[in-house]
């Protein structure tokens, strides 16, 4: 399929990227603060590095956190303005282009048709990871996503958030419970292939991405497939 071919390149090409590369940093290696003490500590003297290192108002603990947070918060700035609507990350219009401006694609091998909105949420999930966010981070950004961007009314939230909590019990995903159940799904098939091929993503394949969509397609699981009336 021609949309799994271009989502798979699309992963491989984008965890070696610099934007992953400077959210690697943000997430696992930003320490400002511990820099700029480490720099004020290298230019005193050593009795006067011995007095700060032994006053109670030195604290490396607290660099760390700060950094720590610091690092998350640019983050997942400079994430959303890669995966939003639209954005550089969000691949849904290419897609569609690529499915001759139809929003579902058949397979003729399986005899499925595959929604178009599947692929970037599986891209979302598997370069998310491989940067260094959560499971956790990337499903409630996801719902907080959602809460932003749609105008749903209130019961549309209620239907989607009941069903995404009863979808995978014991979820701690608060806010992801406000996604689509099928883009939630969908983010977790990248999450898999993360886990089996995030530390060689040059040897994944399309037919791997197809694999695992069908995994949770016959695990019963919500997600944008269902039988094509072509191929029957």
């Amino acid at each position: 399929m021609d949309t799994a071919n271009y989502i798979c390149e699309e992963i491989k090409k984008n965890v070696k990227s610099s934007f992953a590369d400077e959210l690697i940093f943000l997430t696992s290696k930003y320490s400002k603060i511990q820099t700029s003490q480490k720099q004020a500590l290298d230019k005193m003297t050593p009795l006067g590095r011995a007095l700060v290192l032994s006053g109670p108002s030195y604290s490396p603990l607290a660099g760390k956190v700060f950094d720590k947070v610091d690092g998350r918060i640019q983050a997942y700035n400079k994430w959303e303005a890669l995966v939003a609507g639209n954005m550089i990350w969000d691949h849904k219009s290419v897609i569609i282009q690529l499915q001759n401006s139809q929003k579902w694609a058949c397979d003729s091998t399986t005899g499925l048709k595959f929604m178009y909105d599947i692929w970037s949420n599986i891209h979302y999930g598997f370069v998310g990871r491989f940067v260094g966010f959560t499971e956790f981070e990337l499903i409630n950004g996801a719902g907080y996503a959602q809460i932003c961007d749609n105008k749903k009314p209130l019961w549309e939230w209620t239907t989607a958030y009941v069903v995404n909590r009863f979808v995978d019990i014991g979820d701690a995903d608060i806010l992801g419970g406000f996604d689509d159940a099928e883009d939630t799904q969908a983010i977790k098939v990248g999450f898999s292939l993360y886990n089996k091929f995030g530390k060689a993503a040059f040897a994944l394949t399309s037919q791997d991405i197809i694999n695992e969509i069908l995994s949770f397609y016959y695990n019963d699981k919500p997600i944008h497939v269902a039988k094509c009336e072509y191929h029957r």
